[in-house]
């Protein structure tokens, strides 16, 4: 919860108030590619099998109407944390998990840039309470179909988390290995630091 108010969620804003000002000055391409129509995308749902979130189908062909780039809200949905997710508005757009040891924090994100292949999972059954039977395509959504450059969540976090954490500084992959190996290296890292043991098999 701490993560989502003090990071994620001024992110998400930041992100959403520069979304709506290219929208604004860019409205009058938008206006002049496509209409404002729902992608359909099917998805065969076997007789007598319960997928997808839809029991008894009798073999019929499950339309799921999913919003185009043009049709999607505006402005971008909020962001949320929802039991362990972050979403926009209803839909998914990232899981995450954290350890937090006496002089550390370490997060990890996973956010939903772009996907394919969804309509062929099933529905698991084990899933948050928000979902409630939704099938995936109608349960995660694609970042890139509300920002137009990933880095621009990269520069939104950086500059948040600069005003959070004052002294944040960059670091590259070397850097980290550079203090890894001062430590003693991976393995003796790990040993002394965490809770995650590595084994020779």
């Amino acid at each position: 919860q701490w993560t989502a108010d003090a990071l994620f969620e001024p992110m998400f804003d930041r992100l959403n108030n520069n979304s709506i000002a290219q929208q604004s000055s860019s409205s009058s391409l938008l206006n002049n590619n496509s209409s404002n129509k729902s992608s359909v995308q099917k998805t065969l749902v076997p007789k007598s099998m319960s997928c997808c979130g839809v029991g008894d189908s009798g073999g019929r062909v499950l339309e799921l109407h999913r919003p185009t780039r043009d049709s999607l809200e505006q402005p971008p949905p909020s962001f949320s944390l929802k039991e362990h997710d972050y979403c926009l508005g209803r839909f998914k757009m990232g899981g995450n998990a954290q350890a937090i040891v006496k002089n550390g924090w370490l997060h990890h994100t996973s956010f939903l840039w772009d996907y394919t292949h969804m309509q062929y999972l099933l529905l698991p059954q084990k899933r948050p309470a928000y979902r409630k039977d939704r099938p995936h395509d109608d349960f995660l959504v694609k970042l890139k179909d509300y920002y137009s450059n990933p880095n621009d969540l990269y520069d939104a976090l950086k500059h948040v988390s600069s005003v959070r954490f004052p002294h944040l500084q960059d670091a590259t992959l070397k850097h980290a290995m550079d203090v890894v190996d001062a430590r003693g290296g991976m393995e003796a890292c790990f040993e002394r630091t965490s809770r995650t043991k590595l084994i020779t098999v």
